[in-house]
């Protein structure tokens, strides 16, 4: 649903990955998936599994929630008129 709606709103200017650890599987994912079988990601972010970031292209981390937090990622993004 978050990938699908992130691609509804801002088509190709957001890209969505999904990360996995070696827990994880999705049968079809519908974003590119990254896998961290390490638990490196996360960490590396200061972020808990499952939280939403949104990360420039430079490497600059515009946006971090604690869980899938929807409502605020929206706000976020809004506030560029994107």
């Amino acid at each position: 649903a978050l990938t699908a709606a992130v691609r509804e709103a801002f088509g190709d200017i957001v890209a969505v990955w999904l990360v996995l650890g070696r827990r994880h599987h999705v049968a079809q994912p519908l974003a590119a998936v990254l896998r961290d079988d390490r638990g490196e990601v996360w960490p590396r972010f200061a972020a808990e599994e499952g939280s939403l970031v949104l990360v420039h292209p430079d490497g600059y981390i515009g946006f971090c929630s604690e869980g899938p937090a929807m409502d605020k990622l929206w706000t976020y993004l809004a506030a560029f008129s994107l």
